[in-house]
């Protein structure tokens, strides 16, 4: 059976595969959580599936577990690292301002945000 990991080389890919260092908060059999490089809030990470999915809006139906396990993904990050409350965003396609084109969900916490209520 042909794995479907690491089927494209983003470098988020790279992440995954430890070609490249990231700061890894969480892991587990699904995901991978890392502080974002660039960030735009007090606390910014990256979680992104282990599986490649190119954007959200190319998920189907066979995507089910993969979307379900990155939620709880963030859910996890979001008790481990203890935060109060915070941003889940996902960005979809060049205009919707992705810039990787690997599936991930972005958390900003640790000041009160303001906007999209």
């Amino acid at each position: 059976m042909k794995s479907i990991y690491y089927s494209f080389s983003t470098v988020f890919e790279k992440i995954i595969k430890r070609q490249i260092p990231a700061k890894i908060i969480y892991e587990d059999k699904h995901c991978l959580a890392f502080e974002d490089i660039n960030p735009k809030a007090k606390v910014h990470v990256l979680v992104i599936p282990k599986e490649h999915l190119d954007r959200l809006s190319n998920a189907s139906e066979q995507h089910i577990n993969l979307l379900g396990n990155l939620m709880y993904a963030v859910n996890r990050v979001g008790k481990q690292l203890q935060l109060e409350g915070y941003r889940v965003i996902i960005n979809d396609g060049q205009k919707g301002g992705q810039t990787v084109f690997h599936l991930h969900a972005h958390i900003l916490s640790g000041e009160n945000l303001t906007g999209f209520e």
